[in-house]
């Protein structure tokens, strides 16, 4: 991902933080919605969403309490945050490589991390995410095939048949 904006942190002091928030809102890819009872206190977050529902762009609810989303984003199925934070981001990850709109941007970033992997518990935890990926175009699944063989870190920790058997799948799905 290329940003992540929490106002009150990111923003350089005596940045006009309300236009670094409305390019942030055009040029996303995809909104995550941090839901909660306390949602609706902010004057903003409405207007945040309504902004990613009027310009058409991908929507990932988590809720973090009981509340249910509403209005417009009540129809949207949520994540509940009752996760370990690596489950959690595991699925995130997951749902942006697999939705059709944006899903080669961050089938190239995991990609480009799973080949330079750097030790077993990374290998492990972006592999956990590959096996989510339900298609996957030929030169991505290549690349894949060609880090198992030079990077040891991959070889040491995944055994040929989970690249392999991986492969095979996404190849008889013909991405």
């Amino acid at each position: 991902m290329d940003r992540f904006i929490c106002a009150h942190e990111d923003i350089e002091p005596s940045k006009e933080w309300q236009k670094v928030i409305e390019n942030a809102l055009l040029t996303m890819d995809a909104l995550i919605v941090l839901f909660s009872k306390e949602f609706h206190n902010s004057k903003w977050t409405d207007q945040e969403v309504g902004a990613a529902i009027g310009s058409k762009k991908f929507i990932i609810v988590i809720k973090l309490d009981e509340t249910d989303p509403y209005g417009f984003i009540g129809k949207l199925q949520a994540i509940n945050y009752k996760v370990d934070i690596k489950i959690l981001t595991i699925n995130l990850l997951s749902i942006l490589v697999n939705n059709e709109k944006i899903s080669l941007k961050y089938l190239s970033i995991l990609i480009e991390r799973f080949e330079k992997s750097e030790n077993f518990t990374e290998t492990k935890y972006l592999l956990e995410v590959l096996k989510e990926i339900k298609k996957l175009p030929e030169e991505y699944i290549k690349k894949i095939e060609i880090a198992y063989q030079n990077n040891d870190q991959i070889k040491k920790y995944c055994k040929s048949w989970k690249i392999l058997e991986l492969c095979r799948k996404w190849r008889q799905i013909k991405a």
